[in-house]
């Protein structure tokens, strides 16, 4: 959580210090991860079916 959070805020600060740039920023890393939990769910339902 804590490097994360560095990250963004780096990610942020090298946008500029715009407040909108910053929220763009933040939307995007959130999206991106929650891609990758969607895909992590796919892959345990699936999983999850063939074993049944």
């Amino acid at each position: 959580m804590k490097k994360e959070g560095r990250a963004s805020r780096e990610l942020g600060q090298s946008l500029g210090r715009d407040s909108k740039s910053n929220r763009r920023a933040f939307v995007g890393l959130r999206s991106i991860k929650n891609g990758v939990l969607g895909r992590f769910e796919l892959k345990i339902a699936m999983l999850s079916t063939l074993f049944q």
